[in-house]
């Protein structure tokens, strides 16, 4: 898990980490891949744009881009096409 290595030496990934954890209604938050992106997950898509709407002021201010989506309910499938 590159976060265990990136997080320490990097600023920003330790910032971004800190305020996600700290969005209200957060479930956990972690870095993406290799970085620069991380992310926090939520129960559902209202509870991470109400997080989010009330937290904007204070990501802009870290200097931060942001947005929000859901994932899909399913996983991926296969056909014989």
């Amino acid at each position: 898990d590159l976060e265990d290595i990136i997080a320490p030496i990097t600023p920003s990934v330790r910032k971004s980490l800190k305020i996600l954890r700290s969005l209200p209604g957060s479930l956990g938050a972690a870095m993406s891949g290799s970085g620069p992106s991380c992310f926090a997950l939520f129960k559902d898509i209202s509870l991470a744009q109400a997080a989010l709407n009330s937290s904007i002021s204070k990501i802009e201010l870290a200097g931060l881009d942001y947005w929000s989506c859901s994932l899909l309910d399913e996983g991926v499938g296969l056909t014989n096409d």
